[in-house]
Order: C-alpha cells, then structure tokens, then sequence
C-alpha cells in the first residue's frame, strides 16, 4: 500500500559548477535511491522530490520550503525523509554543513590557486573557511530546525557526505583546522533521527565495483533486506 502521509526529498550533488570534482556515483545513489523509496517503502511516486546540483538558493526554495508547506498539510500525521549525497565540510567547532553545487568561494582562495602536490600543505584558514561556510554551504541543524515549529511523526535524514575533507577515493580535496577538544552537538527535535556515511573525521568512501557510495549501497542493501525497516 502507498504510504500516503510520507514525503521525500533527495539532494544530488555529482557535478559541481566551480573548483569541486565530480561525486562518484551520487547520480546514481540518488536515482536508486529514489526507486527503492517508492517500491520498497511505498512513497508515492508524487510526494518524491528529486534535485540534481542544485545551487544553495534552490535547495532552499526548491526543496525545503516546498517540503515543509507539504509537511503541513499532513497536521502530524507526516514522516519526512530528507537524502543527500555530495561533498560535506565540518566549521572549526565540528558542526556539518553541506556543500551545494553552486559553491566556488574555495576557488578564489590559495588552495584553488595551488598546484596539486601542495594542496594538502596549504591549509585554509579559520577565517576562509567561516567565510565560505556562511556564504556558500548550507549547515545541516538549521535544515533541521527549519522544521521545529511543523508537527510531524518522524523525521530522518540520510547524508552520504564525507565532511574530512577528503574525497571519495581518499585523496585530499582541503585541509583546514578543527578544535580538537569538547564541541558541541546538533540541537535535534525529539523524533528526529540522523544516519551519516560516517563520523565528521572520517573519510566516505565510493564502491566502484557496485557504482554507489559505500553507505548508500549498504543502505538500500538493508532496506531490501527488512522491507523498509531500517532498525
């Protein structure tokens, strides 16, 4: 039976428009992902919405906004699946951010300017990288909060995002310095559960053989595997 009174959004950030190579396989993580929400957890083909590359002014227009006045019409009843994969990035503190297609502020910095073999020695400084997160990502508690105020029955976010700043095959894409110590967590309303490809110091890897992302294609293995019980 169709579950009626869920909704999905999926970001896919594969080709970026400025300084960033391209994601290995998020096309197709999006695209499958996509088929098994509607066969397998029964979303109606018209409550999916899919955004490819999307800038970080369609994100926000043409994803959230649209899914938080869906989200309403439910009055509670309502379970809210929000998918992305593309690049991540963490600000000093270690809270994530996404990284929308449209982003370049990196490009104008020295490490756009560096040669390959020295971008791991160049790191970005705390200023850059604040910068660049206040001015091109989008920071993934504020996507969450966005929703605080709209009841719901559950809420989860799968990000197959890597937020070291390494890429999928492992090699450096930027440095830039963490506090090492104690930092905060995300402030998340009480039905809300986040799945991330990995820990925000760990890098996400791609499964070249099965054209997915590692967490991806273990994701849809397991949804496959429950019928749609991911627990």
């Amino acid at each position: 039976d169709d579950n009626k009174d869920a909704f999905v959004l999926i970001i896919a950030n594969e080709k970026y428009r400025y300084s960033f190579p391209p994601v290995p396989y998020a096309g197709n993580d999006s695209r499958v992902f996509r088929e098994y929400c509607m066969k397998i957890l029964g979303v109606p083909e018209r409550h999916i919405r899919i955004l490819e590359n999307p800038t970080k002014e369609e994100i926000q227009t043409e994803g959230l906004d649209r899914v938080k006045d869906l989200m309403k019409v439910t009055k509670g009843a309502g379970n809210l699946i929000i998918y992305y994969t593309g690049y991540g990035i963490v600000d000093y503190e270690n809270m994530p951010y996404l990284i929308p297609a449209n982003a370049k502020y990196l490009t104008s910095t020295k490490w756009g300017k560096a040669k390959a073999e020295e971008k791991e020695s160049t790191p970005l400084t705390k200023k850059e990288v604040k910068r660049f997160l206040e001015g091109d990502c989008i920071s993934l508690e504020s996507i969450c909060t966005q929703f605080d105020r709209i009841p719901m029955n559950s809420f989860t976010i799968f990000c197959d995002a890597g937020f070291d700043g390494r890429l999928r095959d492992g090699s450096t894409l930027f440095t830039y310095p963490h506090n090492t110590g104690k930092t905060k967590g995300m402030k998340l309303r009480g039905n809300a559960v986040i799945f991330c490809a990995a820990d925000f110091t760990e890098t996400v890897y791609g499964f070249e053989d099965k054209q997915h992302g590692f967490f991806t294609y273990y994701l849809l293995k397991t949804l496959r595997e429950n019928m749609g019980d991911i627990e």
